[in-house]
């Protein structure tokens, strides 16, 4: 076919192609260099392997993209999870005022209170969990693997963690491991569906 009605967009800088996302080309008339999403495309003959030839307008296509429910809960577990430093923090600075808060650690601070270690603790813990929970959403989401389980799979694990970080500040060691549990479940369930086994 002519290369007029390509679908795939490349452009040519010192010999190097990089491809864009499928595309329409056309090519352009004029001898310019144009702009395009910040990128610089040459419409006439230039030092190196720029010719005529070479010289297209990429129309770039930008249609929105809905969001997965399996992406909706692991940005919703993301914006929690970088919330929980506030309670600790607000409490090293009642603990120790402005100066110790600023200051670097020591082993000879003043010591939080025990709900503020408990809660630097579960935040500690719901970093690791994501470390596990973000890449299985992303693949599924990737491989549209996605359904109904996959998207409960989601929530439970949001809901879980979220449960998890209150009871294990306020130090309630049952509910605590029932809600680790829960978000383990969530994780395991993911893994599965990329395995086949659901």
């Amino acid at each position: 076919g002519s290369r007029d009605d390509g679908l795939l967009g490349v452009e040519k800088l010192g010999g190097f192609g990089r491809a864009h996302s499928p595309t329409k080309i056309k090519r352009t008339p004029a001898c310019s260099f144009r702009r395009v999403l910040g990128l610089w495309f040459a419409d006439r003959e230039s030092p190196g392997e720029f010719t005529p030839a070479d010289c297209v307008h990429i129309d770039l296509k930008m249609e929105s993209v809905p969001m997965s429910k399996e992406l909706f809960w692991l940005v919703c577990s993301v914006g929690v999870t970088s919330l929980y430093w506030v309670p600790y923090v607000l409490n090293r600075l009642v603990v120790r005022g402005l100066k110790g808060l600023l200051a670097n650690p020591l082993p000879t601070d003043k010591p939080l209170s025990a709900w503020a270690q408990r809660a630097k603790q579960a935040h500690a813990n719901e970093i690791e969990n994501l470390a596990a929970f973000a890449p299985a959403v992303i693949v599924v989401h990737m491989l549209n693997r996605g359904d109904a389980l996959t998207a409960g799979a989601c929530a439970l694990y949001f809901a879980s963690r979220l449960i998890y970080f209150f009871v294990y500040t306020a130090g309630i060691p049952g509910l605590r491991t029932l809600a680790f549990t829960g978000g383990w479940i969530g994780i395991a369930l993911l893994v599965a569906r990329l395995f086949g086994a659901l």
